[in-house]
């Protein structure tokens, strides 16, 4: 019986087309004889009996796929093997559906290995990405170039990281209930194209009559419904139009200082009279960049300078090692948007080291505070924009096709295991991030339910976050709660509290 299964499978034109609920309710009644025509929705609905774990080589192909789309959406095509970067797994781990990451009750138990990759490529720049290694979705979760190694991942980053965590729970969550909901009438439609019994399907021949239609679609037999099977393609982009990084060189201080950075604890330090630049100034920073709107910058000394947009932009990196010129301008943008968003400095006390090496205790700048009202206050004097809400997939789609970037800010908590608020130094401010969204771009891979969306954003870090895209079908409507460094220290972040301003234009 498997012989004359397997002929008749040969025989036979088997297609996968990825369809809406519409069509596929319709392509029954429009089957050939002989003829299996499966959904995608259908395929995900018996492909998957027992997931395997993806092998080096099968991440490996999944990050070229995504370089090259990243390549492609940048219009910086990828044409020989030299161009590809070489690719080593870092880190490996198994996430959860656990209620560490979400407060919703997951009803279906997944456990699904991630991989953290180093991309080396020709020029020497390393990139990182991370990848789920699950076959039910082969994808990238987070990629960003030029990735400093060295560095820990800040906090902001690891918010896009956990977003990207239950965005591809939630695909394999559907696959699942697929699998519960499609499968039987998936094996129906199988049992009446091939003239057999339900019976007679076996797991083999579920094997079969998903390796010929994966040959199918490789050989292109049906050239009218040719696609790949392997690759992902893009179906709408908006490439990031946000190219500068402010370095933490520049984001550090208001005017150049001769005083390296003093890390201590949360980023502690002394600056010698010179004020931190806050997130929020930065994000300001590189929204400007993208509208270019006449300013005015201010100096120490109280000089003004006319910021010239085409010479600030001519560098995508502004660090201590610019020129003179570059840096002063920088730096007296940086002052004007500080100064006129009512920005303030947050001091603590911590421990340090006198001159002699003895222990004492100094009083320096932890961070710097941007209220709302202030930031709100100001881009309304510099800008028009649609308006301040909730993230909204959407509206951002919308504003990004009209090329208007988005910025967007929020507050995230410091909790103990119990989600209890942490009161106590250096924990009892609250972390929160001011950030631009500049592009996006939807892939769909062909046997694949789902399209997926990744973000283009510029997380105002200096390298290795001006340039991140990560994966967030449903935006980032979502709670996120992940562990610190520290024992018993957590930060969470709420969705009600993550606000975007879109359609953002210069007056």
């Amino acid at each position: 019986m498997k012989k004359v299964i397997l002929s008749q499978l040969i025989l036979i034109t088997s297609i996968l087309i990825s369809c809406t609920d519409k069509l596929e309710n319709t392509e029954v009644n429009n089957n050939p004889t002989n003829q299996v025509v499966l959904t995608s929705n259908e395929y995900a609905s018996i492909a998957y009996d027992n997931p395997k774990e993806l092998s080096e080589d099968e991440i490996t192909n999944v990050i070229y796929d995504f370089k090259r789309i990243n390549s492609e959406f940048k219009k910086q095509f990828i044409t020989t093997k030299e161009d590809k970067p070489k690719i080593s797994i870092i880190n490996k781990y198994y996430l959860t559906n656990s209620r560490n990451h979400s407060r919703s009750a997951d009803s279906i138990q997944i456990n699904v290995p991630i991989f953290e990759v180093e991309l080396t490529n020709n020029s020497g720049t390393k990139d990182m990405t991370i990848v789920c290694g699950d076959e039910r979705a082969p994808k990238v979760l987070l990629f960003t170039e030029n990735y400093q190694f060295s560095q820990p991942m800040n906090i902001d980053m690891r918010y896009l990281v956990e977003i990207a965590k239950l965005n591809i729970l939630s695909d394999i969550k559907y696959i699942e209930k697929l699998k519960s909901e499609k499968r039987s009438s998936t094996l129906d439609k199988i049992s009446q194209s091939l003239n057999i019994s339900k019976e007679q399907i076996t797991e083999d021949t579920i094997k079969e009559i998903l390796l010929l239609l994966i040959t199918a679609i490789q050989e292109n037999i049906i050239l009218s419904m040719a696609f790949e099977y392997k690759q992902n393609s893009f179906t709408n982009c908006i490439y990031g139009t946000s190219h500068i990084r402010y370095c933490m060189a520049s984001r550090s201080t208001l005017q150049r200082s001769n005083a390296h950075r003093k890390y201590m604890g949360r980023h502690m330090g002394t600056y010698q009279g010179h004020y931190l630049v806050g997130c929020g100034n930065i994000a300001v920073a590189t929204l400007f960049s993208i509208l270019k709107p006449v300013m005015v910058g201010e100096t120490a000394a109280g000089r003004q300078i006319l910021i010239d947009w085409d010479y600030l932009t001519a560098q995508k990196t502004i660090t201590y090692y610019n020129s003179p010129d570059l840096i002063e301008m920088t730096a007296s943008l940086l002052r004007a948007i500080y100064n006129k968003t009512r920005s303030f400095p947050n001091y603590v006390d911590f421990n340090t080291y006198d001159e002699d090496n003895n222990p004492i205790i100094k009083r320096g700048i932890a961070s710097t505070s941007t209220p709302t009202e202030g930031m709100l206050e100001y881009l309304q004097t510099m800008t028009t924009y649609s308006g301040s809400t909730g993230f909204n997939p959407e509206l951002a789609k919308q504003s990004l096709q009209n090329y208007n970037p988005i910025l967007l800010y929020g507050n995230g908590h410091y909790v103990d295991n119990n989600r209890l608020p942490i009161t106590k130094d250096p924990y009892k401010d609250k972390p929160g991030h001011g950030w631009i969204i500049d592009g996006y771009c939807t892939t769909k891979k062909s046997s694949s339910p789902n399209s997926d969306l990744y973000w283009s954003v510029n997380m105002g870090w200096g390298k290795g976050s001006s340039a991140v895209y990560f994966k967030a079908n449903n935006g980032i409507n979502c709670d996120v709660i992940f562990h610190t460094d520290t024992e018993d220290v957590n930060i969470v972040y709420y969705t009600q509290e993550q606000q975007m301003i879109y359609d953002i234009q210069k007056k």
